[in-house]
């Protein structure tokens, strides 16, 4: 993995963009697509099967972005008020250590009185399974967190619903759209 720099890693691929989902989809949308997490569209689970095909579909498109064993950056941010004290180390579940904090941006501009876009970074191994309590936590919408390749620039973004994903080019959009149609929201917008 490139320097093991995470801000440098991923101001190299995204600029100023922080790693968050929703800003992502909306800076790089010919390089972004979306997966649903449940059949039909459906939003949250609510059977021990349902929690299965989530963790079976991330680990089925992780694996399409990553393949297996794979050495990627795993990232939260949280969104502070101006002047609020900043945690050293944010523990997400899931991870055997907490991620250090990486760097603080202000995005006042894309969330009103939320000034500050604080990032925590450390380096994984994706592991198809190993990440489960993790996706768990952001299927209920109770954590966030992605994964990002420096090499391939690629990155897993889930989030309560679904995937998003970003990918190198338009190309490797439409083979994963191909692959994963059925996971796919029928609306042109992709939402």
């Amino acid at each position: 993995m490139s320097d093991l720099n995470f801000e440098k890693d991923w101001e190299s691929r995204f600029g100023d963009i922080p790693p968050l989902g929703d800003l992502l989809r909306s800076r790089r949308p010919d390089q972004w697509t979306r997966f649903h997490a449940l059949p039909e569209s459906k939003r949250s689970a609510e059977t021990r099967t349902e929690r299965r095909i989530i963790l079976d579909r991330a680990a089925e498109i992780a694996e399409f972005l990553f393949g297996s064993e794979k050495d990627v950056w795993l990232a939260t941010c949280s969104l502070t008020y101006a002047g609020d004290r900043r945690a050293k180390r944010k523990r997400l579940v899931g991870t055997e250590t907490p991620l250090p904090f990486v760097f603080s941006r202000d995005e006042s501009c894309f969330f009103e009185d939320q000034v500050q876009v604080e990032v925590y970074a450390d380096r994984t191994i994706w592991r198809s399974g190993h990440q489960d309590a993790l996706l768990t936590k952001i299927a209920d919408d109770r954590e966030n967190a992605l994964w990002f390749d420096p090499s391939s620039g690629r990155v897993f973004s889930p989030y309560d619903s679904g995937f998003d994903i970003l990918v190198e080019n338009s190309n490797v959009v439409a083979r994963a759209e191909e692959k994963y149609s059925a996971w796919m929201s029928n609306l042109d917008s992709k939402l």
